[in-house]
């Protein structure tokens, strides 16, 4: 899928309407029950193995990131959307807060090798198909998509 492609995609009304997945996550403690809730809804869909957890690893690591990097608390909770149709998906997560481009890895893998951290957003990157990001006013618009 093409990143023109995504962009339309993730503003379509279509899209809109084959959402199986929408979720807040409000702190860092929420995420590991917003995956599981996440887990259950890819479990309901033909999405294979492989795929469903790539996915569930790049959203844990994108909502970790939007609280220790971008900005997001209880007040701006990170929203996760889940998008299906035959052949792909789409996961939106969005924000308010500062900007956070994850699909800028200009600085990742800097950190000290002896401290964890530094390669999530590479990470990332290699877990999902295509990656966008846009900021619309205070939002961070991230959208991963990929096949099933």
């Amino acid at each position: 899928m093409e990143r023109r492609d995504l962009n339309r995609r993730m503003s379509s009304k279509a899209a809109r309407e084959n959402t199986v997945y929408d979720d807040l996550v409000r702190s860092l403690d929420d995420v590991p029950a917003v995956l599981d809730r996440l887990d259950c809804g890819l479990r309901g869909l033909p999405v294979q193995d492989r795929p469903r957890r790539r996915v569930l690893m790049a959203t844990e690591e994108l909502s970790v990131n939007a609280f220790m990097h971008g900005g997001a608390c209880a007040n701006c909770p990170v929203r996760v959307r889940l998008e299906c149709d035959a052949r792909s998906y789409l996961v939106q997560i969005s924000f308010d807060g500062s900007a956070f481009d994850p699909t800028d890895t200009s600085a990742a893998g800097e950190q000290d090798p002896l401290t964890m951290g530094g390669n999530g957003l590479l990470l990332v990157q290699n877990l999902v198909d295509e990656i966008a990001y846009r900021r619309e006013g205070e939002t961070n618009l991230v959208s991963m998509s990929g096949l099933i």
